[in-house]
């Protein structure tokens, strides 16, 4: 049978798991986030410089890939989440 000092250490070492996944988790979303507002920039600067609709449309594609990425990873993290006991 484990002692308090073992059980203690395996609770400690889930811990720091979780709080390590709330970082990593975070720093996706900053990712995406940051990633979407440089592309929409990008897409502004493209559309005052008269260029191609197809380049415009090329960055609105690539947009909502990100857009719709960050989303998969919200409704990832609320599915796996277990309810709170």
């Amino acid at each position: 049978m484990a002692t308090q000092a073992e059980l203690k250490a395996k609770l400690d070492a889930v811990a720091a798991n979780v709080a390590d996944e709330d970082t990593v988790i975070s720093s996706v979303e900053t990712l995406l986030t940051n990633l979407g507002t440089l592309i929409t920039d990008l897409r502004n600067q493209l559309a005052n410089a008269a260029v191609p609709q197809a380049l415009l449309d090329q960055a609105d594609a690539i947009a909502t890939v990100v857009t719709n990425q960050k989303a998969k990873l919200a409704a990832d993290v609320v599915a796996n989440t277990p309810a709170a006991p």
